[in-house]
């Protein structure tokens, strides 16, 4: 973990093992040169310490190690455009949307440019989804059309949201998209088989073909099996784990 009081070097090393376990050691930029980014300094004439906001600002660029396999799955799931908003310098948001993939970066903006971006894309008629988890997410949270919040976010974005995810893990987001349309299928295809199935009795009825006892113990039993059949679950564990 990069902390204040930590020397420029020791710093670097850090950032260097986080990059290495986040599973991108062969990235376009180094430590090093993320450094400089974030702090204006050069490592190799860098002494002072590092202050309690450079320490905050580097510790933030530390990618997920599923980042561009999450990015990767929601593009195959029906996201057509994943675009990454962040108050940080453009040369490193556009270094790291680079490296996880995403289709556009807009740096250096604020809480209010995110919120404006969100009313132009609903605009165009667009379904737009925003997940943030900090303070400044908030106008962009409550503008979109499903705001999701991490749970270890701030508590104001957590309750402007429409949805809170308790994982941290990004295939969350994968899994809660599995899961809409899962329930969609489902409720759809219980709407078409109780529909079909209960005009095909009232039409055997009208012939003749079935008594109402007969009638009556088929449609409970119908509305038995559905319920039962929508009380599994959405997702099998291959389904749910899958990444």
């Amino acid at each position: 973990m990069v902390t204040a009081g930590m020397t420029p070097r020791d710093a670097v090393r850090q950032l260097e093992a986080r990059l290495t376990a986040a599973g991108c050691p062969d990235a376009d930029y180094d430590a090093a040169e993320l450094f400089r980014l974030m702090t204006g300094r050069d490592v190799r004439l860098a002494d002072a310490p590092l202050t309690e906001a450079q320490a905050a600002r580097l510790e933030s660029l530390c990618l997920r190690r599923e980042a561009r396999e999450a990015v990767r799955a929601l593009h195959e799931s029906g996201f057509t455009n994943v675009v990454m908003m962040t108050g940080d310098n453009r040369r490193t948001a556009e270094a790291v949307a680079a490296e996880v993939g995403v289709d556009a970066v807009y740096a250096e903006v604020l809480p209010e440019d995110k919120a404006a971006f969100i009313r132009q894309e609903k605009a165009k008629g667009h379904t737009v989804i925003m997940v943030g988890d900090g303070v400044n997410d908030s106008p962009a949270l409550s503008e979109a059309d499903a705001g999701i919040a991490i749970s270890t976010g701030a508590a104001i974005a957590r309750e402007i949201a429409d949805i809170t995810v308790s994982s941290e893990d990004l295939f969350a987001l994968v899994t809660l998209r599995r899961l809409g349309e899962a329930l969609m299928e489902r409720i759809h295809g219980s709407y078409r088989f109780i529909v079909g199935f209960n005009l095909t009795l009232i039409a055997l009825g009208v012939a003749g073909v079935l008594p109402p006892a007969t009638s009556a113990l088929l449609h409970n039993g119908s509305t038995l099996g559905i319920s039962l059949r929508n009380m599994t679950d959405l997702l099998d564990d291959e389904e749910n784990t899958q990444k």
